[in-house]
């Protein structure tokens, strides 16, 4: 067991070294994690839907089934999903009155970590079919988090056409470098600000150079 644990010790050791050379060598895509996305990989298309004004999308993203939830839960969602089963949107008095009913039933349902559902809920039996004023009523973090997982979208794939159309070894012209970051002891602000700090746009003379 000794022996085995010092060859895993061993292995271990070398793979390490050989992805910090990599990393010293190479660097790497300082891309956004997938905790940007959400538990289900999906906040990005709400914010989506948000910025086109579509909040009934929205409204439908946040409240469409979700895998891994308590079956009464997913039994909710299903039932939204279906809440115009039989009925002709056309006839909005007809359409308003079945969402009115499906709210304030599927709202008793859902799992008490499921604070964006149940705000919707709450609003869309008082007020149905008026999606843009039921996503008004999800707190103001969660709102925004749904356009920050848009932002690091955008992010995300800008950078992987910058490395697959111009390689990630040397800069290319409109890339932004970091000329100065001054430490917080010398008056700049850190990671999280722009204080202190110092970029310059690359340009083609710059990459001719």
């Amino acid at each position: 067991e000794t022996t085995s644990q010092a060859v895993r010790f061993a292995n271990a050791k070398e793979s390490l070294v050989r992805i910090g050379s990599a990393f010293k060598e190479a660097g790497f895509i300082n891309y956004y994690g997938m905790q940007r996305f959400g538990k289900f990989h999906d906040t990005h298309e709400v914010g989506l839907a948000v910025l086109k004004q579509n909040f009934e999308e929205a409204v439908n993203i946040i409240m469409r089934e979700k895998p891994d939830e308590y079956e009464k839960v997913r039994d909710a969602r299903r039932r939204w999903d279906n809440r115009f089963a039989g009925i002709n949107l056309s006839d909005e008095r007809s359409a308003r009155e079945a969402e009115y009913k499906c709210a304030k039933c599927v709202v008793k349902d859902l799992g008490r970590f499921n604070n964006s559902e149940v705000a919707l809920m709450q609003s869309l039996k008082v007020n149905p079919r008026d999606y843009k004023k039921a996503f008004s009523c999800i707190t103001k973090n969660m709102k925004l988090m749904f356009l920050h997982a848009v932002q690091s979208l955008v992010w995300n794939r800008a950078a992987s056409y910058r490395i697959k159309t111009y390689g990630s070894k040397d800069a290319a012209a409109g890339d932004l470098v970091l000329t100065e970051d001054k430490s917080e002891s010398e008056g700049g602000s850190g990671t999280s600000g722009l204080k202190g700090k110092g970029v310059k746009v690359v340009t083609k003379d710059d990459v001719e150079a």
